[in-house]
């Protein structure tokens, strides 16, 4: 069985960093958030082969396995509750995941993506990967996106113990493991509303990715909303290092920021004024060749 499959409770408590204060601490997904131009191919796959796995091995209908998710959060987690899988079997759980999420396709279906390399290249806190899926898929995932040399740092369903991130438990095992005491100081990007409300349950400040508007609020544990994680840096600009085209001075008082959304071309402007809120004369002038966002 591989490493990082592992379900060792000294794998799972141990504590990887030492204790991280004074800033943030970013944690973010990695289906669905890091990558989301093909996620609904990707999830059929997966969804395929659990439906499969589950069928051929337990006997179950193949669409048990959404049931599964559905109640229970993951389908491994479903499985281990259900009594399918022991909980310490490490040997079924690596199988299960080696049969579900080796998929062959993944390469084609998370290409390199250069804006999301950038964003992340630009990170200046301490940033962890948080996934409830296996670490050999979320690697390979990274791996492909080209970004896996950037973040080092995952946790994985096994080192949460299984827990998903609809509760609380998860998001403490992934303090205690990135050495975080202060609750406040962690930020979680996602794609799923359930998760970050119990996130913010905890204390944590909450991002939603939400290509394309496709899910419709409210979302009450939600402080922002972007549209793609490249967009990060808008409303988290205290998490990254700035660069020399990002933003114009219009003069001592007031710092106009300009950013762009890299699939779509559109532009989103940020204006704060230290001392006086800007004329109509200076909205005017960015009126021809920048479309805001609101």
């Amino acid at each position: 069985m591989t490493t990082s499959l592992s379900t060792s409770p000294s794998r799972k408590s141990r504590r990887l960093s030492e204790d991280t204060t004074g800033g943030p601490v970013l944690f973010l997904d990695c289906d669905d958030t890091l990558y989301w131009k093909d996620r609904r191919e990707v999830g059929r796959l997966l969804t395929q082969n659990i439906g499969k796995y589950i069928h051929q091995n337990f006997g179950l209908d193949s669409s048990a396995g959404y049931s599964l998710y559905s109640k229970y959060g993951t389908c491994v987690k479903g499985l281990i509750e259900e009594g399918y899988i022991a909980k310490d079997d490490d040997a079924e759980i690596a199988r299960y995941f080696d049969e579900t999420h080796a998929l062959n396709e993944l390469r084609d279906l998370v290409p390199p993506d250069s804006a999301v390399r950038q964003m992340v290249s630009r990170l200046g806190v301490p940033t962890w990967v948080l996934t409830v899926g296996p670490m050999q898929h979320c690697l390979r995932c990274l791996t492909f996106l080209g970004i896996r040399d950037l973040l080092p740092n995952v946790i994985d369903t096994a080192m949460c113990n299984f827990e998903t991130k609809r509760k609380s438990p998860c998001y403490r095992i992934a303090m205690n493991i990135a050495g975080v005491s202060d609750p406040s100081a962690c930020i979680l990007v996602d794609d799923s509303p359930a998760n970050l409300e119990a996130a913010k349950q905890v204390g944590w400040r909450t991002v939603l990715v939400n290509p394309d508007g496709a899910l419709q609020g409210p979302f009450p544990g939600v402080d922002y909303v972007i549209d793609n994680v490249t967009l990060l840096p808008t409303v988290l600009p205290e998490c990254f290092n700035p660069t020399a085209d990002e933003s114009e001075a219009s003069s001592d008082d007031e710092i106009i920021s300009v950013s762009v959304n890299p699939y779509t071309g559109k532009r989103s402007r940020h204006i704060e004024s230290i001392d006086t809120a800007p004329s109509e004369s200076q909205f005017a002038s960015f009126s021809s060749d920048i479309a805001c966002e609101d």
